[in-house]
C-alpha cells in the first residue's frame, strides 16, 4: 500500500505552539506520531512524506526513521535543508523535490507547496498531494482538506497518521470544489 503524510517536524517544539499540536513536548509528539505512522503502515509500505519530516541532528532522524514502518521517500519541503545524501543516509529510500506518481489511472503531483508548480508537470496531472500548510488555510477554503484537484497532507488535518493513497483519492472524488494552485495571495497564513 502506499501511504502520504507531510509535515511531521520532529524535534520542532515551536511546531506544538504555532500549530496548536494537542502534545505536551517534542517527546509526546514523537512518540504519538511514531504509534499512529505504525498503526498503519505496513514494513513493506510506501510512505511518500510530502516535507519538513525533521528539525533535528542527522541520528535524531536516522532513530526516527529506524522506528517508523515502510520504505519512506522524501519530497523535500522548506525545512528540509539538508543534502539529498544526509536524508538518505538517515533512512529515506528516494529525496526528491516533486514527483508525478502514476497509480490507477490517476497522474497524482507530489510537492511541498500547493502553490508551486514544476514547469515540467504543469497539465500532466489530475491531482496534486501537497503539505506546507498545517491548519492554516482550509477556514477560509483557500487550501482545503481535499478538493476535487487535491488535499493538504499535513499532520494537523490528518489526526498526525498517514493517509493510504486510496482513502486520499476517494476522499477527493466526494468533495466539491477546487482549490486554486496558483494563488500565493496568502502569505499572512504561512509560518
Amino acid at each position: 500500500m502506499i501511504y502520504f503524510i507531510s509535515d511531521s517536524h520532529f524535534e520542532h517544539e515551536n511546531v506544538i505552539k504555532y500549530s496548536n499540536r494537542p502534545f505536551k513536548d517534542i517527546y509526546e509528539m514523537r512518540e504519538q506520531m511514531i504509534q499512529r505512522w505504525n498503526s498503519v503502515v505496513q514494513p513493506d509500505d510506501i510512505v511518500y512524506h510530502l516535507g519538513d519530516f525533521i528539525l533535528g541532528s542527522k541520528e535524531q532522524a536516522k532513530d526516527i526513521l529506524d522506528r517508523l514502518n515502510g520504505n519512506k521517500i522524501l519530497i523535500k519541503g522548506n525545512h528540509d535543508n539538508h543534502s539529498d545524501h544526509w536524508y538518505i543516509d538517515a533512512g529515506f529510500l528516494e529525496v526528491h523535490n516533486s514527483l508525478l506518481l502514476n497509480y490507477n489511472n490517476q497522474s497524482i503531483l507530489l510537492t511541498h507547496y500547493p502553490y508551486r508548480i514544476p514547469e515540467q508537470y504543469k497539465s500532466k496531472y489530475n491531482i496534486h498531494l501537497y503539505g506546507h500548510m498545517h491548519e492554516k488555510g482550509d477556514e477560509l477554503c483557500v487550501y482545503p482538506n481535499f478538493a476535487q484537484n487535491g488535499a493538504c497532507l499535513s499532520v494537523e488535518r490528518i489526526d498526525y497518521t498517514p493517509l493510504s493513497i486510496d482513502k486520499v483519492i476517494e476522499s477527493c472524488k466526494n468533495t466539491v470544489g477546487y482549490f486554486d494552485e496558483t494563488i500565493p495571495s496568502f502569505n499572512k497564513l504561512m509560518h
